[in-house]
């Protein structure tokens, strides 16, 4: 019998990001061919991290901080198999683990896309056209 892979699921938890972490999570639980390790990635900034410039107002930053430390955490907890990371905000500082782990990085909009509908999501492009 073939050992059930654990894939670690890194989900970041803002806007429509959050439904979609849900969806897929119903949909994963009921699969015993995949051992799931789930890693929500918090868009919330409190305490000390709300205190640290680049950290409190950045979420690329924030988001690639909080993944790295969920996917370390995960494969220290019982060793990953594949990482499944829902956009490319959390992969961007991870690319150490992407490289030694099968990996699928899903995105759902270019960060052209997001700039341009930037003003629904609170969003400056950090190089106005």
């Amino acid at each position: 019998m073939t050992a059930v892979p654990k894939v670690g699921f890194v989900f970041e938890q803002a806007l429509g990001h959050v439904t979609h972490a849900h969806n897929v999570r119903a949909v994963i639980t009921s699969d015993p061919s995949i051992s799931a390790i789930w890693c929500p990635i918090p868009f919330e900034v409190n305490g000390l991290a709300a205190r640290m410039p680049l950290f409190k107002s950045n979420w690329t930053v924030r988001a690639g901080v909080r993944a790295r430390r969920a996917i370390r955490h995960a494969h220290r907890a019982g060793g990953l198999d594949a990482l499944f990371v829902h956009t490319q905000v959390p992969a961007v500082l991870a690319t150490d683990w992407l490289r030694r782990l099968p990996s699928v990085i899903s995105i759902d909009a270019t960060p052209v896309q997001y700039d341009a509908l930037g003003d629904f999501y609170n969003h400056e492009p950090s190089h106005p056209r």
